[in-house]
């Protein structure tokens, strides 16, 4: 299955676009011509086709907690979602997601979080939903401290555990909360005793060994993660984890959910922006698992509706017509 995903909203459909007039780039480049603007801009003049529903992507919102699934999944359903990114239960790597319930000593199928989980995912898939469940990355990591790295592997393991036995579809790992470590520049590199490359080596390897631990536990998860990181380190730990699914031919795939294309419906702009994370993977990857990928994965453009942003929007809300645009697109 493709998923599409919108944070609240991040939407995803597959819709026809024609155009009724000849078209003029709005990206030529040029003194006072940087597309910044025109991206958040939609085009005039594009046509939408109600597409073939059976191929559409499933349509995820981000985010629900275990109550709000609990009480409004039908709702959410007949309004069009697919599916759910599941919060407030493991909203950080270093969660102990057996303690939430403030029982720590409780794991499995005695633990009260993962019983509400439970219920609460099945009353979805029952609807024909699925749920993800989603960490983050919020604290930094010690690339090499040996001895955290095996506190971090158990974390992950215990998530894939988690999402498994409570029903869930698979996991979404955001990574983008720790983003100033994805820069050579940031301040906690001294570069005593280790180069760039062996940092690189080691984010790889770190998150390699994440991956297995995942797998090894629930082996046919979906894995969604978020956001892109284009160049940054943080593509790093992305393409690690496509490596270790496509060395495992893992059924569900690894989709990548991108932000970037928040706030921007230009229709032109969404398809160029999935160009250039599909091209970025192609430099990345193996050819295996590119071409694993490629058969299993999907990218997914996010978008998000609602609230003003007086950067994307210059103070003012998006209308329904930047956000249909954007939706098609997607």
């Amino acid at each position: 299955m493709k998923y599409a995903v919108r944070l609240f909203a991040v939407v995803f459909v597959v819709a026809a676009l024609g155009h009724a007039e000849e078209y003029v780039s709005p990206y030529t480049p040029g003194p006072g011509l940087y597309p910044r603007w025109t991206a958040k801009e939609a085009e005039p003049g594009l046509t939408y086709g109600p597409g073939d529903p059976a191929q559409l992507p499933k349509t995820l919102l981000y985010s629900v907690t275990i109550d709000e699934l609990t009480a409004d999944a039908e709702e959410w359903v007949k309004y069009g979602y697919g599916g759910f990114f599941l919060t407030g239960i493991a909203g950080e790597w270093s969660t102990d997601v057996w303690g939430v319930d403030g029982a720590p000593w409780t794991i499995g199928e005695s633990d009260a979080t993962l019983q509400k989980a439970k219920e609460a995912v099945t009353k979805c898939r029952a609807l024909g939903a699925d749920v993800f469940l989603t960490s983050s990355f919020s604290h930094p990591f010690e690339w090499f401290n040996e001895t955290a790295w095996q506190r971090i592997e158990h974390q992950f393991r215990q998530l894939a555990i988690f999402a498994r036995e409570s029903g869930c579809t698979g996991l979404a790992i955001d990574i983008e909360y720790v983003w100033q470590q994805y820069h050579f520049n940031w301040d906690g590199y001294d570069y005593k005793g280790y180069t760039r490359e062996d940092l690189v080596k080691t984010i790889r390897a770190r998150m390699t060994r994440v991956a297995a631990a995942m797998y090894d536990e629930y082996p046919d998860m979906v894995l969604l993660t978020l956001p892109e990181s284009s160049m940054s380190l943080g593509s790093h730990i992305h393409t690690a984890w496509i490596e270790e699914a496509a060395r495992r031919d893992a059924p569900g795939g690894v989709h990548l959910c991108t932000e970037y294309n928040y706030r921007r419906p230009n229709a032109r702009f969404m398809f160029g922006h999935a160009w250039m994370n599909t091209e970025l993977l192609h430099l990345r990857l193996s050819k295996a698992a590119f071409n694993y990928w490629q058969r299993t994965g999907s990218i997914s453009e996010g978008i998000w509706v609602f609230g003003e942003d007086p950067e994307d929007y210059h103070g003012a809300p998006p209308n329904l017509a930047e956000f249909r645009q954007a939706f098609a697109a997607s």
